[in-house]
């Protein structure tokens, strides 16, 4: 089987300037970044530097698939919007990694498969599919999250550092009906329909907010909160 690596970046917040699409351009002789996105293909070599650190330059999320069974798909925050200590339940070292470079925090999944994958469509675009999830994290859905603790669980021991003294994550409530890119998450990355029958059994329902609890919180707020709260919901 020859070799088959894919990485796919998205910008979300802003455009890339003209500058950044130049130096992004510079990283390979075939990429055509546009103001929202790169795609790299490879079947010899690989990208140049740490894919890690690209997206932390200019991108807010990643994905990435090679053929001999590995699967990515990484996220940058606004460090001032995530919670550490939130995130931290839910990390796997090995394959659940969350970490600050500067003024972002990054949240970076990666699975590992023994068996490999025997074909990839490389005409599919995979990130629109699941970027919703970036957003979902930062409204406090961490039903995402949860969907890629377990599918952690089920990922080659040599690659991931589990310690089964540690007490299982908090159990989202919602489990029973995901949303479309985390239904597409345990399509894409093939989660088990057992592990989802069970977390779904142990999740409750979720609290509905009504519309006048919002307005008298948000009528609480400074007008600084308002102006944070705002870049948060949209």
């Amino acid at each position: 089987m020859s070799e088959y690596q894919y990485y796919e970046f998205q910008a979300i917040d802003r455009p890339l300037t003209a500058t950044e699409k130049t130096a992004i351009s510079q990283l390979s002789s075939r990429v055509k970044p546009t103001a929202h996105c790169a795609k790299f293909t490879y079947s010899h070599g690989d990208l140049p530097g740490d894919p890690k650190q690209v997206l932390a330059k200019y991108f807010d999320v990643m994905y990435y698939i090679a053929n001999w069974g590995t699967q990515r798909l990484a996220f940058r925050f606004p460090k001032s919007l995530i919670s550490p200590e939130t995130i931290a339940p839910y990390c796997i070292h090995g394959a659940i990694e969350f970490t600050v470079t500067g003024d972002w925090a990054i949240l970076d999944w990666q699975f590992n498969d023994e068996e490999g994958f025997g074909w990839i469509d490389d005409d599919r675009d995979i990130l629109p599919e699941l970027i919703d999830l970036r957003q979902e994290i930062l409204q406090q859905d961490y039903r995402g999250l949860y969907l890629a603790w377990l599918k952690a669980l089920t990922s080659s021991e040599e690659y991931v550092d589990i310690d089964t003294s540690e007490l299982e994550p908090p159990v989202p409530p919602g489990l029973s009906k995901l949303s479309p890119a985390q239904t597409a998450f345990t399509n894409i990355f093939e989660l088990s329909d057992d592990l989802l029958e069970a977390a779904a059994s142990a999740s409750s329902q979720p609290n509905v907010i009504a519309d006048p609890d919002w307005e008298r919180s948000i009528a609480q707020l400074s007008r600084q909160d308002c102006e944070d709260f705002r870049l948060f919901i949209t």
